[in-house]
Order: C-alpha cells, then structure tokens, then sequence
C-alpha cells in the first residue's frame, strides 16, 4: 500500500473571516485562530511528480561535466546562465535550451574549457 502524503494546510478562519479578532467583540482575540487569522490542519495532498525527460543532448551535457569535473556553477557562469537553468537543461526539465544556449554549450562539449 503506498504512503499516505500529508501537509499543512492553511484556511481563513471561519469565526473571524480572516480578520483575527472576535467578531462578537471587536477587541478581544478570535477564539479559534487566536488572532492570526488562520485555521488549518493536516490534510492529504496528492503525489507530486516532477516530469523530467533528459534528452540525449542533456545526457551528453551532464555526462561532459561531470568527467570534466567541472562545477555546475563554474558551467554557468561559462555558457552565461543561471546554475538553476543549467540544472534544468541537464535534466531535461522546463523549457528547451534557446538556440543561443544550445550553440555555446555545444561549443563547450566539443572541446572548450569553463576554467
């Protein structure tokens, strides 16, 4: 049987309507959320699963880098992008490269350096 996921889940508070005080009296604290507004609990979330699909381009990049031992954040800073967008090219994940990033990383797997 698979794991169960659970998380925190916030709500505005029915008694106060989000307000944080006491709507019988306006100076005293909400009973329920106890001036903050908010009422939650734990509530079961679905599976979160994060669709990668490396292309052999990728592959290519990741493997290059990794024999290199060269740093993604060296990388980066080579092909001029964010680690968080090398990251994401390597894996194949979000948009594809632009022709642009495509050519210098190209440039760089055929024999360039990132020193």
């Amino acid at each position: 049987m698979p794991a169960k996921n659970y998380a925190f889940v916030d709500r505005v508070c029915p008694v106060c309507n989000g307000e944080g005080g006491h709507p019988s009296i306006s100076r005293e604290v909400c009973p329920e959320c106890h001036g903050s507004g908010l009422v939650g609990g734990y509530e079961e979330v679905p599976d979160i699963h994060l669709k990668f699909n490396p292309t052999p381009f990728s592959e290519s990049l990741r493997a290059t880098r990794e024999r290199r031992k060269v740093s993604m954040r060296t990388l980066a800073l080579h092909i001029g992008v964010s680690v968080c967008r090398l990251s994401e090219i390597e894996r194949g994940f979000g948009d594809a490269p632009t022709p642009e990033e495509e050519k210098k990383i190209r440039e760089w797997i055929g024999g360039g350096n990132a020193e």
